[in-house]
């Protein structure tokens, strides 16, 4: 690869918001799944890699487990960043090395 084309794929992960830690999980999975190694991936190899996560509030949650949609056991509670914790797949935060959500407690 040369230095010309990284850049390239660095600049179009940049443009379409890619975070440090997604670009890596990207170029992982293109070196991972890429079967085509005669030739160099093209750029969309890299940035059709995806994964987000969909993360629930509490309510959400608990809305989509009355109507019978999820099931609590499959969730997990996951640090985001926010004061309180959201909802992911367990199979997601296991896979995407999600943050598990820890209760704060006073000093």
């Amino acid at each position: 690869m040369t230095r010309e084309y990284a850049r390239v794929v660095v600049s179009r992960m940049v443009a379409n918001g890619f975070s440090g830690q997604r670009a890596e999980d990207a170029v992982n999975h293109v070196i991972d799944s890429y079967e085509g190694w005669d030739k160099l991936p093209n750029v969309a190899n890299f940035i059709s890699f995806d994964r987000r996560v969909d993360v629930l509030t509490y309510k959400e949650l608990n809305f989509l487990h009355d109507e019978g949609r999820v099931a609590w056991d499959d969730y997990e509670a996951v640090d985001v960043g926010l004061d309180k914790p959201r909802w992911a797949r367990k199979e997601d935060v296991r896979l995407c090395g999600l943050e598990r959500w820890v209760v704060k407690t006073s000093p």
